[in-house]
């Protein structure tokens, strides 16, 4: 059988349990907080202005925890709840500078604002992040730049090309079709808006993208650890900025022949049947490019 699937992979925190160890990696942020005691870079005079505004400055790498910088307690570890059971989890922390306008009554008369500059050498706030991210260590799957993969095929092929052989892998898709679309859009002003077509009758559309993919991927009698992991994967989730996840997916492009990365975003609807044994009889799902 030829491999149309070779892996899938999500950025997304994983509540997979079952079937391999699980370790944790840097995961969830803490807000943005202000230093107790934090010490200016620079503090001037400048002339006033009523629409200046505090701005964050750029922040710092990581550190790693257990100090106490402008008074203030970083810690080294912290108790976070991870699916249901409270965990000592790592810390590390970054830090930001901020420009910080201050506008007093006696400064005003003399049309002047006082501004305080903070850097990362002499920072105004922090913020933590844990250690509270589950890998789970399974022969199906690795963790690479911040994402779980997952394999569907005895193989894959790394950025240079080369085929990389898989020691295990999910159930291969049962199903695997590929549709190719092209976005459209009508630039031109003299078009009739309700068929696309100028004062001459043409056709005046253009491609703005060409060859979309969407994929539809239907799985059938899957185990229950096989059929939870699946739909972990294509299942989204909102990360800590509020934004919900893509799926990074290598499969076969038809067109070429070839492996051909791409990012994916699953439709609104994954159909599931089960059995009453808890085993899957049938995953589907259409999953297009973004």
């Amino acid at each position: 059988m030829e491999a149309q699937l070779f892996y899938m992979g999500t950025s997304k925190i994983l509540e997979i349990r079952k079937g391999g160890a699980t370790t944790f990696t840097w995961g969830s942020y803490g807000p943005w907080t202000k230093l107790k005691k934090p010490v200016a870079s620079k503090t001037k005079s400048v002339k006033y202005s009523k629409s200046a505004k505090d701005k964050a400055g750029s922040a710092s790498g990581f550190k790693a925890g257990g100090v106490t910088l402008c008074d203030t307690n970083i810690p080294a570890t912290a108790q976070r709840t991870i699916d249901g059971v409270e965990r000592t989890c790592d810390v590390r922390y970054q830090v930001r500078g901020y420009t910080i306008y201050s506008r007093t009554a006696a400064l005003k008369k003399k049309k002047k604002m006082k501004r305080s500059t903070y850097t990362t050498g002499k920072p105004y706030q922090y913020r933590l992040q844990y250690a509270d991210k589950a890998i789970v260590d399974k022969e199906y799957s690795t963790y690479v730049d911040s994402e779980a993969i997952f394999f569907f095929a005895d193989h894959y092929f790394d950025s240079a090309g080369s085929r990389v052989n898989t020691s295990s892998h999910l159930p291969h898709p049962c199903e695997c079709s590929l549709t190719y679309s092209d976005v459209r859009r009508n630039f031109e002003s003299s078009a009739n808006n309700s068929d696309g077509r100028d004062n001459s009758g043409s056709y005046i559309l253009s491609n703005v993208r060409a060859n979309v993919v969407m994929l539809t991927l239907k799985w059938a009698g899957v185990t229950e650890e096989e059929g939870e992991t699946i739909l972990q994967v294509l299942n989204p989730s909102k990360n800590t900025k509020g934004q919900y996840n893509y799926i990074t997916i290598q499969y076969l492009d038809p067109a070429t022949g070839k492996s051909k990365n791409g990012t994916f975003f699953a439709s609104s609807e994954r159909s599931i049947v089960k059995y009453p044994s808890g085993a899957f009889k049938e995953i589907g799902v259409s999953l297009m490019e973004v």
